[in-house]
């Protein structure tokens, strides 16, 4: 891959000595991708002691292009360096990923290979389990149906607000936004559509940022963290609720003063203030973040020049969730009296907030 430095087998301490202390590791590693001709070989101590990945017994450098942006999934790889990986990176990424992006950054193969443990064992079976079943093939059917209870919805909301019935309106348009989170989730996983990992899910795009009115990239990033470190305290960012909420006791101890005070208030009560809150709060905080989400990325990317990972696209978030306000505001602004945009307002974004719910209760 043009730009990227890739690695090469670690020099003799004896050629070394005099540099050790002034060169990376990411420098000392520089070659080209290796071929079936290669017979550079590393043990599992040398790829942890360097920071390399292993996929399916092929070792791999990929510090420097994870830090120019070249991760779809961003620096989340970053967590990943020094291990065998071969089961997570088949579980998240569309079969056809690894000729786009492998080949250039491997660096040769791992020597005496074996699964290390019973986890991955497993793990690797019930991949091959699941592939032999054929669901990791797309349902273009299934979505289709998905896709026309959404818009059913939607215009049961149209009709209703036509008709003057405010409440059945914004009730139908919350379940249509519950819906359409649905497809988004999965479009954004690359479960529907054509999106190969190279470019942001224009489906996912589509009904996540105009018709959902959130930030698509931003959950492409936080769900892909999710998933390779799920339930894990500090490192899943969709399981990290303090103080508000302590989903299991795996998040303690506390991580300062300040959060176990405001945890010692609440946590005791959460199961009384858990479901009124992610009803209430969760769509308006969704709004909020992503719009900050997008907005840092836009100055990260188009001011400073930054690199960002290539599923995200601030400013297509930004027109997107623009979008989403002008078409929900038009719904808000002909309603009469005031009082009833208020409820709409409200009632709709409660109703999609059980969606929020259920979030917490199954992360």
């Amino acid at each position: 891959m043009p730009g990227h430095t890739v690695a090469s087998p670690p020099p003799s301490p004896a050629s070394t000595a005099s540099t050790e202390e002034t060169v990376s590791p990411s420098q000392r590693f520089k070659r080209e991708a290796i071929g079936p001709e290669d017979t550079s070989e590393f043990t599992m101590d040398e790829v942890r002691r360097y920071g390399f990945i292993v996929i399916d017994n092929i070792i791999y450098n990929v510090t420097e292009w994870v830090a120019h942006g070249g991760h779809p999934g961003g620096e989340v790889l970053l967590s990943c360096l020094g291990r065998d990986v071969t089961s997570l990176f088949r579980g998240i990424h569309h079969p056809g990923i690894a000729k786009h992006y492998l080949p250039p950054l491997a660096i040769g193969r791992l020597k005496d290979p074996s699964i290390e443990d019973k986890a991955e064992a497993d793990f690797a079976a019930l991949e091959r389990h699941v592939r032999r079943l054929g669901l990791y093939e797309q349902k273009v059917s299934y979505y289709f149906g998905r896709i026309a209870i959404v818009m059913a919805f939607l215009l049961l909301a149209l009709t209703s607000l036509c008709l003057g019935w405010t409440m059945l309106g914004a009730i139908a348009l919350g379940v249509s936004w519950q819906q359409g989170a649905f497809i988004a989730h999965d479009a954004c996983h690359r479960g529907c559509g054509s999106g190969d990992g190279r470019s942001p899910s224009r489906i996912g795009w589509f009904i996540g940022s105009i018709l959902f009115g959130i930030s698509s990239s931003m959950w492409s990033e936080e769900h892909a963290a999710h998933h390779c470190f799920p339930r894990r305290p500090r490192e899943d960012p969709q399981f990290n609720y303090l103080p508000t909420f302590l989903i299991s006791r795996k998040e303690l101890p506390y991580s300062n003063k300040w959060e176990e005070l405001i945890a010692g208030v609440i946590v005791p009560i959460q199961h009384f203030v858990l479901a009124p809150v992610a009803m209430t709060i969760g769509r308006f905080n969704f709004y909020i973040i992503s719009l900050i989400f997008s907005c840092k990325r836009a100055l990260q990317y188009y001011i400073k020049g930054r690199s960002i990972p290539l599923h995200c696209c601030p400013l297509a978030d930004l027109c997107g969730m623009s979008l989403f306000w002008l078409w929900y505001g038009c719904l808000l602004y002909q309603l009469v009296p005031p009082s009833d945009r208020l409820l709409f307002l409200l009632l709709s974004n409660c109703t999609a907030g059980v969606l929020h719910v259920g979030i917490y209760e199954c992360v």
